[in-house]
């Protein structure tokens, strides 16, 4: 039976958004002799380990620019079903482990669980609360205000969640989105948070007024 991979970065996690430990170990692997010559992007390390698997029929790999291109091509000429090393192949067990410990919560970003009946941006919140423990909280907040617009009047954050069920229903990564929402408005809503995005909120609703 052909076996056809879909999303074989993450949606483009795997490439754009590891954290930074797994990016060092990734480049210590590229730059040790006994490597190979092929680059040493997250991207291409990934790619790899799907054309390692003897199983893998086709990768369907998203690709937006002519650099891209080439180097997915180039990489088929090395990379191929049995080609990782031993080594090799522990770095990849090395990044799994930090990638698991930064993403908590399991989205690609497909946005499949969208319209929320209530506008919550879900695949927004998600990628905010996993950035907080890649990047930094800082930086995670800074994603969940842009991305929720919650200094709006009608914001999409969880908050107008009423727990439907709906988004469940066609999450292909069966994402228990319900309680996830919970957990991100928890930690990217601390009590100090709330008051000051309130009171924005407030003072933003009198200047639109007052124009």
């Amino acid at each position: 039976m052909p076996v056809i991979i879909m999303e074989p970065l993450l949606g483009g996690k795997l490439a754009n958004s590891l954290p930074p430990e797994a990016q060092e170990i990734f480049r210590l692997g590229t730059s040790s002799p006994d490597h190979r010559k092929w680059s040493g992007s997250p991207a291409a390390w990934g790619l790899c380990w799907l054309w390692n698997q003897s199983e893998v029929t086709v990768v369907l790999s998203g690709m937006t620019d002519p650099a891209q291109v080439a180097e997915n091509a180039a990489l088929t000429d090395v990379c191929s079903a049995g080609s990782l090393t031993g080594e090799e192949l522990a770095l990849y067990s090395k990044v799994k482990d930090v990638f698991n410990r930064a993403n908590k919560i399991n989205c690609t970003g497909c946005a499949y669980c969208l319209p929320c009946p209530q506008g919550v941006n879900i695949p927004g919140c998600f990628s905010a609360y996993n950035t907080s423990y890649i990047m930094g909280w800082r930086s995670g907040l800074q994603l969940y205000i842009n991305g929720t617009g919650i200094t709006a009047a009608k914001s999409s954050d969880p908050a107008a969640c009423i727990s439907c069920g709906k988004c469940e229903k066609h999450c292909p990564q069966n994402i228990p989105i319900i309680e996830s929402l919970k957990k991100v408005k928890i930690r990217m809503e601390p009590l100090p948070v709330r008051i000051a995005l309130k009171t924005v909120r407030a003072f933003l609703g009198r200047h639109k007024k007052s124009c």
